[in-house]
Parts: C-alpha cells; sequence; structure tokens
C-alpha cells in the first residue's frame, strides 16, 4: 500500500466516522440553516397563486394547496437544469458516458435529500412527538394537532418534489431494472403525503420523512464515488448506507413509526371515542407496502456490498449493463 492509499484509505475512516456521527447524532441546526430557503420558495408560490387566484394571505396563514402547482414546476425545471449543467460540468472528467448521467442524477438528489433530512429533524424538534411517538395521535381524531408554517412548507416543498419526481423518473431519470419498483414508490409516496396531509396526520408524516430522507443521502453519494472510481469512499459510503438503512427503514420504520402508530392510533380514538377512520387504515396499509419495498432494496445493497468485497467492482445491480455481465 503506497502513501497514496495510506492516505485515501485514512481520510475514507474518516469520512465513515462523521457519516456515522450524522446518522445517530444529526446536528440539528443544519436544518435551521437550509429552511428559509424553503420558506421562502413557499412564500414566493403562495404570492403567485395569490396573483393568479386575486387572493391575499397573510404570513400568519396557512399555505395554499394550490402551491403545489407552481412548486411541482419549478421542481421539475430546476432538476432538469441543473441536470444539464451538472452533465457539462463532469464532462471530461468521467470517463464513462453513462456514468456522466448516474453522476449527475444522483448528485442531485444527494443534494436534495442531505438539504431536507435536517429540515426535517429541525421541524420535528419544533415539538414534542419524537422519539415519543404516542404525541403523534394527540387530538388527531378531531384534527385540532397544531400545523406550524414550518412543517406546512416541508410537507409542500416534499410532496411538490414526489410530484414532480414522478415526472422526472419516467421522462428524465434513467430507467433502470427496477423502474417499475421505484414508480411505484413514488405514486405511493404522493399518496401519503396528500392523505397524511389532508387529514391530519403529519405528525406521522414528518417520522415517515425522517426514515426515508437520511438513507437516500448515503444511496446517493455512494454512487457518486463510484462514478468518480474513488472506490474507498464508495466502500465506506456502502457500509454508512446499510447501518441506515437498518436502523431507519426497518427499524424505526416499521417498528416505532408503524407498529407504535396503530396502537397508539386505536388507543387514542377509543379515548376520544371516535373510529380511526379509511383514511388511516390506507396510509398504514401503504406504509407496510413500503416497508416490502425497503427489504426488497437492503437485500439489492447487500448483494452489492458482498461482491466488492469479494473483490468485483462496485456497481448498481438494478443498471440492465451491469445485470447483463452477471448473467
Amino acid at each position: 500500500m503506497g502513501k497514496e492509499s495510506a492516505f485515501v484509505w485514512a481520510s475514507a475512516v474518516v469520512l465513515l466516522v462523521v457519516q456515522q456521527y450524522l446518522i445517530f447524532s444529526p446536528p440539528l441546526w443544519l436544518g435551521s440553516v437550509f429552511l428559509p430557503l424553503v420558506m421562502e420558495t413557499l412564500n414566493l408560490c403562495q404570492t403567485a397563486v395569490d396573483m393568479v387566484m386575486g387572493t391575499v394571505t397573510s404570513p400568519e396563514d396557512d399555505f395554499s394547496h394550490l402551491t403545489l402547482v407552481p412548486l411541482s414546476i419549478i421542481m421539475i425545471v430546476a432538476v432538469y437544469s441543473m441536470d444539464r449543467a451538472i452533465r457539462m460540468l463532469v464532462t471530461g472528467k468521467i470517463k464513462e458516458k453513462g456514468e456522466i448521467r448516474t453522476f449527475s442524477e444522483c448528485f442531485l438528489r444527494l443534494v436534495y435529500y442531505f438539504m431536507m433530512f435536517f429540515v426535517v429533524l429541525y421541524v420535528i424538534s419544533l415539538e414534542d412527538y419524537w422519539p415519543d411517538t404516542k404525541n403523534c395521535w394527540t387530538d388527531f381524531v378531531s384534527r385540532k394537532q397544531p400545523m406550524p408554517r414550518e412543517l406546512q412548507a416541508t410537507y409542500l416543498f416534499e410532496l411538490a418534489y414526489y410530484t414532480g419526481g414522478v415526472f422526472i423518473h419516467i421522462f428524465l431519470n434513467e430507467h433502470l431494472k427496477d423502474f417499475t419498483v421505484m414508480l411505484s414508490h413514488h405514486v405511493i409516496t404522493v399518496a401519503l403525503l396528500g392523505l397524511s396531509y389532508a387529514f391530519g396526520y403529519h405528525r406521522i408524516g414528518m417520522l415517515v420523512l425522517m426514515c426515508h430522507d437520511g438513507c437516500d443521502v448515503y444511496l446517493d453519494g455512494g454512487k457518486c464515488f463510484n462514478s468518480f472510481k474513488k472506490d474507498a469512499y464508495a466502500m465506506v459510503t456502502v457500509i454508512s448506507l446499510l447501518v441506515a438503512w437498518a436502523y431507519y427503514r426497518l427499524y424505526v420504520f416499521p417498528v416505532k413509526v408503524i407498529l407504535d402508530g396503530q396502537r397508539y392510533s386505536f388507543i387514542a380514538a377509543q379515548e376520544q371515542g371516535m373510529e380511526s377512520g379509511t383514511p388511516l387504515i390506507i396510509c398504514f396499509v401503504l406504509l407496510w407496502i413500503l416497508v416490502c419495498l425497503h427489504v426488497y432494496w437492503f437485500l439489492l445493497i447487500v448483494r452489492v456490498g458482498i461482491k466488492k468485497l469479494r473483490g468485483g467492482d462496485l456497481v448498481d445491480v438494478r443498471q440492465k449493463k451491469h445485470a447483463k455481465k452477471q448473467k
């Protein structure tokens, strides 16, 4: 092992330590840094809606649901424009043409999920329903739970991203082997976000977003390192991905969010003298479908990690060109 290799692996170990810190002790102050961008974007969209509809919205009023329309359009245009710009910047620095597209798509998702993971955590910290998830269901039947503007903005921002993401996934992104599975994931996510926002399940919805956004940071980060053939950094990021996925999506999500949610919502509904309602049942069914998808993707990630440990290349087994090589 040469000096350069020793330095690379030493820095990779440092990166691994930082990643574990971000997984288990994420600094909430980062969310306070990114939140103003989310708020100002929603205010801009609200102004556009007011101009078109002839309405007047004060800074204390709730955001209109119609802000989803301009916000989704902004998401699509922004992703398309930045994707083209990034491809131009990395052309010549990444040898394989296909990897240029992969890097661009993954880098954009990396930036988005990194920002939103901390925004979601920060907004959650403004109230008292995590880690005590029982408070997610206080007054949920009567829909008297407060919905701060910060939460509204975060929710609508994420909903617009996934709504625009359906279009982006179909028409802009590379179609991988799990194209249909991923498309169903986007559709289910949009349905969950829409239902939970409309029927007052927004607290549990924020926890669902927390469990998802953090894992995608390491998923796309590993692919970005791989595009530049930074194997050491890619490998430790895959390790962090496995840790984050196991913790957030295979433990916190099914146990703390879904199972506890089913138990506490049933108890809360009885205490409040009402039934949980069909929308909540539909939400829990969709959440369990997501758990199944999480297990499927976790097995794919493990497969990638095992292949690398055996001396193979660190590749996305969902990509058709790599899948053909493995036959």
